[in-house]
């Protein structure tokens, strides 16, 4: 027997024993990070169910496995364990159980190829700072060159683990504007936004418990929104100033690093300024004098001997060459990227010549840009002589990789440094209205080895490169001064990656799913950069292959914020000022697709009323073009929303139609989800026999696919006949299956849907005590993705328990707040299961005439749900003695003086 704080205790210790982290084991049982601190605290207990959860993922022995989940549940509850198998257990496509799922790291600062040279004195300095209490933003600010990554990743290193919750780094260089910034950051951490429309917002509530060392780097570029000050002295809210601001107040635990360009000069900013590394002097002022002071504790020198040494390994310094050393370091100021770069020509250059060219070029800027700060000449300097050094294949080749985000793979850079074959050369046209690229070598990865050996691009694993952000603006510099090339590289680039979302987009539905969205999110940069070049040029062809994937993938990542916004901006910049019905077809058709899945994000952000205004357009522009495949997508999406809306009999006709297109094509997602969602019509009828062969369906095909996610939708829609029809061993079966299936990709809609449908039977069978908490749980879920629908039935399950348990003052309350998110989110059949529970309490607390007036309003709405209606018409029944009816008055009257009984 143990008492509550043995309990957690226990919990805690085997969970560290399997090194994991509460939001690790949180993922991976189903439930929250905060549930998991409270059970480890004492505070609370698991249910049965996340009981037998958690014993599985900390991978008990059997006979362990059944004194853990008896301990769980003293003081909870008397009620007896269940006995003998379940009814239904569906074969779910999950081989491996959620315990062999992969851990993301707490540390994910990038591995340094090389040891640190030099800065100590930087990194004791950044040390005093981080271990000061008082200093929660500290900026590393200097030139770009100047080593503040690496210097700011050592000292995260260092410190990475005085916080509870680690280190993470995020690279910001690749991130276009600051509204991306949360999405960097949350894909660093392994965290999923779920619907809500302000993700800023739900990420900063994700750290605000956390102990947490975050290093944003190069920040420079999204330090200002470019709105002005207001009269409190604050920006916009998209800037990424404010935005720090945000983050540091609301999440106390949080310390920041950040490297930039320049002071953010925000309050309570500590600023470390790094300057170049310490160079050797020379009395006679670099003019040919032999003599060099300081040369063997140079820390400059021994970062350009240990570069030379690593880029030529018959590299050896002669006493006569120290000078020539010592001019280089001198030249570029101690600068580590300039010091590395001139230090990769030693194979090719002897040192005094490689001195020379950076002077020459050094005296060439000193003339033509005075106004350009001396550090950025010296390291021009070395940019211009490393670029004159390179063949004409490279500097293409450097040229058109400039264009990547956040690196890039062989395949890539082959496709857009490529042109046509043409013999052992290559010729091509991206279009005809681009200028024809120069050729290149067709096997490009000889060149590509030339580059890394020349320190201009670096290979970063898993066979994808990337280049430093100087070394890339640099060479997009000599890329843009070529319209023609520019405009076809870009082309090349946005063909690659629209057609990698083609290819990926039925991989992303199946079994292969998350290993595609890895590789995927390891492109997410590109992804952007190239749709963004599609819309804004009208590719239409790319956006009409790409839309299914794209929406896709942000659907399985949970971006549904950032999906409506970018295909909202594609379809104004392809549709333009002309309106939808004088759009030439080719137009309305790509225009049709994006409000399609626009609307789609909409809708699983709750907004459901908007959601069905956009479809219905959507539907009324795609259907006179013929498109088969684009329909089936826009009605299977409009009767959703008509359902949730409770308008039965218009999706059902508007599913029919899906189902059958989806038929002719053998869409397999639109079969299941029109299959799925008649299902659930066919319940809001009360047609439950046609609703559990609908929803039976639509898991046989789920199941075919091989797709969790189509598993855990058609079990979810099943799960409401079973219930309906008291099958409580085989809904238990169901929805545990939906629950593993749910943990085990990480699905929080399936995980909260899960533990709704479990409250749900447990409340039928009378055990409150369990019921209440799974709601909890199935509420605090259903809040991290926002979606207020599935609040709402949550709410409305917590209120009919609290009810049960005779706590009707929690009830009431949990009543109002189901009753506004409902009503908020226009979801009518839900309001009225609602009402009807509102009535059934009120009953209860002897306030018969408010009872008999909620029960009007829910047997006059068509949209109220069959279960709904029939609980009225019994409350009614049960009421019709001796009353009379009062004069009908609006909702809100009476559910204010609802309220007011509370």
């Amino acid at each position: 027997m143990y008492d509550d704080m043995v309990f957690g205790q226990r919990v805690r210790q085997y969970r560290k024993e399997l090194d994991l982290t509460q939001e690790d084991f949180a993922q991976r049982v189903g439930i929250s990070t905060e549930t998991v601190s409270k059970i480890e605290r004492g505070e609370r207990r698991p249910s049965r169910h996340v009981a037998e959860r958690m014993a599985q993922v900390l991978e008990l022995a059997p006979e362990e496995r059944a004194s853990f989940v008896r301990a769980a549940r003293v003081l909870l509850s008397d009620a007896p364990e269940p006995s003998g198998s379940p009814a239904f257990a569906p074969q779910l496509p999950v081989a491996a159980p959620v315990v062999a799922a992969p851990r993301r790291p707490l540390v994910n600062l990038p591995t340094p190829s090389t040891a640190l040279v030099g800065r100590a004195c930087e990194l004791d300095e950044l040390a005093r700072r981080l271990n000061d209490p008082n200093c929660r933003l500290l900026t590393l600010s200097g030139p770009g060159g100047i080593g503040k990554t690496r210097l700011a990743i050592e000292a995260t290193a260092r410190h990475a683990g005085h916080f509870d919750d680690g280190a993470v780094f995020v690279a910001l260089a690749p991130v276009a504007a600051p509204d991306l910034i949360a999405p960097a950051i949350a894909d660093a951490l392994g965290f999923s936004f779920y619907g809500q429309a302000n993700p800023i917002g739900q990420l900063i509530d994700f750290l605000n418990e956390k102990s947490l060392l975050l290093l944003l780097d190069n920040f420079e570029h999204l330090l200002d929104s470019g709105l002005p000050l207001d009269e409190l002295g604050n920006r916009g809210n998209e800037g990424g100033a404010a935005f720090l601001v945000d983050l540091l107040q609301r999440a106390p635990r949080v310390k920041l690093i950040v490297t930039s360009r320049e002071r953010l000069n925000l309050q309570g900013e500590w600023v470390v300024e790094l300057q170049g590394l310490p160079v050797p002097r020379n009395p006679d002022g670099w003019k040919g004098g032999e003599q060099v002071v300081g040369f063997e504790d140079s820390a400059a020198v021994a970062l350009f001997l240990q570069t030379a040494r690593r880029s030529f390994a018959g590299f050896t310094l002669a006493p006569a060459d120290r000078g020539a050393v010592a001019r280089i370091c001198r030249l570029v100021e101690g600068m580590p990227l300039g010091i590395e770069l001139a230090a990769a020509w030693v194979r090719v250059l002897p040192l005094t010549e490689i001195a020379d060219e950076i002077a020459r070029t050094l005296d060439f800027l000193a003339a033509s840009a005075r106004d350009v700060p001396v550090r950025h000449r010296s390291l021009r300097a070395v940019f211009e002589h490393s670029w004159n050094l390179l063949t004409d294949d490279e500097r293409i080749v450097m040229r058109r990789l400039s264009v990547f985000r956040g690196g890039f793979s062989r395949a890539a850079a082959e496709y857009v440094c490529r042109a046509q074959e043409t013999g052992n050369r290559e010729q091509e046209t991206i279009d005809p209205a681009a200028t024809s690229l120069s050729p290149v070598p067709s096997n490009l990865l000889p060149t590509l080895a030339a580059l890394v050996d020349k320190s201009l691009l670096r290979r970063s694993g898993a066979g994808r490169y990337d280049m430093h952000e100087l070394v890339r603006q640099y060479a997009a510099m000599h890329l843009d001064a070529s319209s023609g090339e520019y405009n076809a590289t870009r082309d090349r680039h946005a063909s690659f990656y629209m057609d990698l979302l083609r290819q990926r987009e039925n991989d992303l539905k199946r079994a292969r799913q998350k290993k595609v969205l890895d590789e995927m999110a390891a492109e997410i940069d590109n992804l952007r950069l190239a749709w963004d070049w599609a819309a804004s040029h009208a590719r239409l062809a790319d956006l009409r292959r790409a839309v299914r994937g794209f929406s896709w993938f942000y659907e399985l990542r949970s971006w549904f914020h950032e999906g409506e916004t970018t295909l909202a901006r594609a379809g104004a910049a392809i549709r333009g000022d002309t309106p939808l019905a004088a759009l030439d077809a080719e137009r309305a058709l790509v225009v049709g697709q994006l409000m399609t899945f626009e609307g789609w994000f909409r809708f699983r952000q709750g907004r459901y009323m908007p959601a069905r205004e956009l479809l219905d357009q959507a539907v009324e522009l795609i259907r006179p073009l013929g498109n088969k495949g684009a329909l089936a997508d826009a009605l299977a999406c409009q009767g959703m929303a008509l359902n949730l809306m409770g308008e039965y009999a218009q999706a059902r006709g508007v599913l029919e139609e899906g189902l059958a297109i989806g038929r002719e094509l053998d869409d397999n997602w639109a079969i299941i989800l029109c299959l799925g969602t008649l299902g659930m019509v066919a319940y809001g009828l009360g047609e439950y026999q046609e609703s559990e062969r609908l929803c039976r369906e639509s898991l046989a095909v789920s199941l075919a696919t091989g797709s969790v996610r189509a598993v855990v939708f058609s079990i979810s829609a099943l799960m409401l006949t079973t219930l309906a029809r008291e099958r409580y061993e085989e809904a238990q079966a169901l929805v545990r299956a939906s629950f593993a299936t749910s943990s085990a990709i990480g699905d929080y809609w399936g995980i909260g849907s899960a533990l709704l449908q479990l409250g749900r039977v447990a409340y039928a069978q009378g055990e409150y005590d369990e019921a209440r908490y799974l709601y909890r749980e199935s509420y605090a879920t259903f809040r991290e993705i926002g979606d207020r629908w599935s609040m709402a039935r949550a709410l409305a399950g917590l209120a009919e328990t609290s009810a049960g348990l005779g706590d009707r003052a929690a009830a009431m309350q949990a009543f109002r707040d189901a009753w506004r998110l409902s009503s908020e989110a226009c979801v009518t059949p839900v309001v009225m299961e609602v009402l009807a529970g509102l009535a059934d309490l009120l009953v209860g607390r002897g306030e018969p005439e408010l009872a008999r007036e909620l029960i009007a309003h829910i047997v006059d709405t068509p949209a109220a749900g069959q279960a709904a209606r029939e609980r009225a018409g019994r409350l009614r029944d049960m009421l019709s003695t001796g009353s009379t009816r009062e004069p009908r008055r609006p909702l809100e009257r009476i559910l204010e003086n609802v309220w007011i009984l509370r």
